[in-house]
């Protein structure tokens, strides 16, 4: 969330992948819920008015642009400085979460047309001459979604608008329907993983050292026993 903060300032507009059971349960939906539960309440009272599957089940492939919040009370909140400078758009790729997230195919063509409805949103709200700044998003569905990343951005490129993605190495590239600059992600994602695999042959280490460990000390305890 490093990267968020840094960037996401003052009337930037942040959309992320979201389910339609009015779940931020992890990830930057997680974060997001802390730092502005008012807004997560939109997003609730919206998936849940009325709680039906069939209503739900309605909001696949469409997109809730959720202006900044005002925050009046200290249980609202909490640890938090929760002044809610940014706008979110909620982009509604999955019925489900968790072990019932819908399929890739199905989060992939949500994606598509809810883009299409959030540049409408979008549009009409620049109608009415709200201030919206640039558009920054995490690489969404590759998440608790589980989809590829290079599956997402393919449908991201062929839409309308123009989005500054983050990378873990907290550099960006921008996505847009007609260009798209990659070579900060190329790095920023063999930085990752590089850390990754660095990660996995550090633990595989470490579990080769104990087994190394674990023999010695049978063989000792062996010898021992001989020696009795």
């Amino acid at each position: 969330m490093l990267a968020i903060e840094k960037q996401a300032t003052e009337n930037n507009l942040k959309p992320d992948a979201c389910n339609c059971r009015g779940v931020w349960g992890k990830g930057a939906a997680l974060e997001f819920k802390k730092r502005f539960p008012a807004a997560f309440n939109v997003y609730k009272i919206h998936c849940t008015s009325p709680a039906s599957d069939s209503h739900q089940r309605s909001l696949l492939g469409t997109a809730l642009l959720i202006p900044p919040q005002e925050l009046t009370t200290e249980e609202e909140t909490g640890a938090y400085n929760t002044t809610q400078e940014i706008w979110i758009a909620c982009v509604f790729t999955s019925v489900g979460y968790g072990k019932k997230v819908s399929k890739p195919n199905t989060i992939l063509e949500s994606t598509k047309t809810a883009m299409i409805d959030l540049e409408k949103q979008l549009k009409t709200a620049k109608e009415a001459e709200k201030a919206i700044g640039e558009l920054w998003a995490v690489k969404i569905n590759s998440g608790s979604f589980h989809v590829p990343w290079e599956e997402t951005k393919k449908i991201l490129e062929q839409c309308g608008l123009d989005i500054k993605v983050f990378y873990p190495s907290e550099s960006s590239c921008s996505v847009s329907g007609d260009r798209t600059q990659d070579s900060r992600f190329s790095f920023a994602a063999a930085s990752e993983d590089a850390r990754q695999i660095t990660h996995k042959l550090k633990r595989k280490n470490e579990q080769l050292d104990g087994s190394s460990d674990e023999r010695k000390t049978i063989g000792a305890r062996r010898k021992r026993q001989l020696q009795d």
